[in-house]
């Protein structure tokens, strides 16, 4: 029965990603690929190579090296169920052209959605795919890059580029409500005066529901435990904001 799990069960899985890949496909008009599925244990499955292509082109707008699934059992194919997935090494190309960026029709697409679900019946069954995250998986992310062209900000600085690192979520009960947590480092790097400098800051966020919930973001600092020069004024500089 093990051996017959370790040689059905990845393809079955690719065919049915396939599936899906091919419908998001229809839908945003982008290309989408998966390189391969193994089974790494009876309960660990490693996806690899996945790519997503800028709408109605070849040229790859987001890359991820590897993605491993967790499973909450040994169950069958029909009850999946995810206790954690790990993403690593994921880099996202943002392009700029005639004052818009690549990513716009994505972020419209899922403003509709959004929209669609305030306005859908509470009782309206839920999509297929929630079966596999309910409840929702531990998720972590490592080695996020966004590429980017240089976006001037103030005078002599520009920004160009943006990373994040150890992104850790979570769901938990807190007094009869699902609390959300997110913890993340933060970066970008900075042209300042054709100086080079990379900040990090660290985030803390829970989330409640849509309007409900709390973040912290450290003030940002190079590896010289200095603050970009924009954040300063003077003598003054600002300090790590708490929102609610």
């Amino acid at each position: 029965a093990t051996i017959a799990w370790f040689a059905v069960v990845p393809g079955i899985i690719h065919g049915k990603l396939e599936e899906a890949f091919n419908a998001a496909e229809q839908k945003t008009g982008r290309k989408i690929a998966l390189g391969d599925v193994r089974l790494r244990s009876l309960r660990h499955l490693t996806l690899s190579d996945i790519a997503v292509a800028d709408k109605d082109s070849e040229q790859s707008a987001i890359t991820v090296d590897q993605v491993d699934l967790y499973l909450a059992g040994i169950p069958g194919i029909a009850d999946l169920r995810l206790s954690e997935v790990s993403v690593n090494d994921v880099q996202i190309t943002l392009d700029f052209k005639d004052g818009h960026h690549n990513f716009e029709d994505l972020m419209a697409m899922l403003k509709t959605s959004d929209s669609e679900n305030d306005d859908a019946d509470d009782e309206k069954t839920p999509p297929a795919w929630k079966r596999y995250i309910t409840p929702l998986p531990d998720v972590s992310v490592n080695d996020v890059k966004i590429v980017m062209p240089s976006v001037p900000l103030v005078a002599s600085t520009s920004l160009t580029a943006l990373y994040a690192n150890n992104i850790v979520l979570s769901a938990e009960a807190h007094e009869a409500k699902k609390v959300i947590k997110l913890t993340a480092t933060v970066g970008f790097a900075l042209d300042e005066k054709g100086s080079k400098n990379e900040y990090a800051s660290t985030l803390d966020a829970e989330i409640m529901g849509k309007s409900d919930g709390a973040l912290m973001v450290t003030m940002p600092r190079n590896k010289d435990n200095d603050i970009p020069g924009l954040l300063k004024f003077g003598d003054y500089a600002i300090e790590t904001q708490t929102l609610t």
